[in-house]
């Protein structure tokens, strides 16, 4: 039975895919320096579902490399607003992940939950992200994009690998403060 987590299809459903999904499955276990890779086409062609299938796969058959995927919204007003929610969908993704529950994914508890859903080892992690999101106003709207942005550098400055997804970029062309 086939777990569907961000996918909104079975993979069974992606039919003449199966080469690019192999081929960004195969880029996410690669070497981490190899870490640039754009995957672009026209619109309603499929490329997102294919993003998320990779993520569902990758998430799934590897405990080894944390996914994370984020799409900017459409509805996405400011840099700002896009930043703390790419911090909540990382830290919900590396939460489930670390965890080995893909379930919470869909569950989608609120942060004071994530908290406590961390494991010990993630504990300061999870917390200081979860301070950072809440406090976002706090700081300067430049200092916080930059800080909440870079939280897989800091997932792997704690030894983990991270393959980062992230979808609809052209939407970033529309936000404020960006």
């Amino acid at each position: 039975d086939e777990q569907i987590l961000l996918s909104k299809i079975s993979l069974t459903e992606m039919i003449g895919r199966s080469d690019e999904i192999a081929r960004l499955e195969s880029h996410a276990a690669g070497h981490p320096s190899e870490n640039l890779l754009v995957v672009s086409g026209a619109p309603r062609i499929g490329v997102s579902e294919i993003l998320r299938q990779v993520y569902n796969r990758v998430f799934l058959a590897n405990a080894e490399i944390l996914p994370a995927y984020f799409a900017i919204a459409n509805g996405d007003r400011s840099a700002s607003e896009t930043a703390r929610r790419f911090a909540y969908e990382l830290l919900l993704q590396f939460v489930a992940f670390r965890r080995r529950e893909p379930q919470l994914i869909a569950q989608r508890p609120n942060i004071d939950e994530l908290v406590r859903k961390a494991g010990v080892s993630d504990a300061a992690f999870v917390d200081q992200v979860a301070e950072l999101v809440t406090n976002a106003n706090d700081h300067p709207p430049s200092e916080m994009v930059r800080s909440l942005f870079s939280l897989p550098l800091r997932i792997a400055g704690m030894g983990i690998r991270c393959f980062v997804i992230f979808d609809d970029v052209h939407q970033a062309i529309q936000l404020e403060d960006g």
